[in-house]
């Protein structure tokens, strides 16, 4: 996000907020790409849902 990587540890099925900062809200006042890396287990879905 905005050149930053934020890792998350997946022990189970859960939530992730990533909160933006002021400057980086109005930078995406009308788009944002978030990128995702794969997984270490191909049989296991990182990505269920996005909700902005």
């Amino acid at each position: 996000v905005f050149g930053r990587s934020i890792r998350t540890s997946l022990t189970r099925s859960r939530w992730f907020d990533i909160p933006l900062t002021r400057e980086e809200s109005l930078q995406a006042d009308k788009k944002l790409t978030i990128t995702f890396g794969l997984s270490q287990d191909p049989d296991v879905i990182m990505v269920d849902s996005i909700k902005v």
